[in-house]
């Protein structure tokens, strides 16, 4: 459920001195969408894109995952997670649209499975790093077990594209 009151206030927050036009140019969002959002002339919680836009330029005041629980997002973004871990074809239909030729679906697929292999590469590349550098000693253990947990996380990802991808090629015969 959206709670506005708790979304203007972070608002508020993220603008600080700015004025809405300032603020909205500066996260990359209409400044006059957030003002009609503050003085509660919308009552629809932002889309997604703009809670991201929010949250990467909040200098640490949110998140996109507080954003998302507050606009009422998180349940359905842990349907689409559990979708995505169970490897069903639904994910793919969310993702790309119900209507989307299989083939172009079986295609993005692939294009996500190889991002993902790579982000992999460049986390075991951080590991090895942080590893073999004496420097990094004292962060090192928390921010290696971060990273190999998110290696194992996004394996789990690929595990779940890959069964949506034979799913899919299973219907097109």
């Amino acid at each position: 459920m959206y709670n506005q009151d708790r979304f203007i206030q972070i608002i508020n927050e993220c603008k600080g001195d700015k004025t809405f036009s300032e603020y909205g140019e500066s996260i990359g969002v209409d400044g006059a969408y957030l003002w009609r959002i503050v003085n509660k002339k919308k009552n629809n919680p932002p889309s997604p894109e703009i809670l991201l836009k929010i949250a990467k330029n909040s200098n640490n005041i949110t998140t996109y995952q507080e954003l998302a629980e507050i606009c009422g997002y998180y349940d359905e973004m842990v349907y689409e997670y559990q979708l995505l871990l169970d490897g069903k074809v639904e994910y793919a239909d969310l993702l790309f649209g119900k209507d989307t030729d299989i083939d172009v679906k079986i295609q993005r697929i692939n294009e996500l499975i190889e991002g993902l292999k790579n982000y992999i590469e460049d986390c075991k590349e951080q590991v090895k790093v942080l590893e073999d550098n004496e420097v990094y000693k004292i962060i090192r253990k928390d921010t290696i077990n971060v990273q190999k947990d998110e290696i194992r996380r996004t394996n789990e990802k690929i595990n779940g594209l890959k069964n949506i991808k034979k799913e899919l090629e299973n219907q097109k015969q």
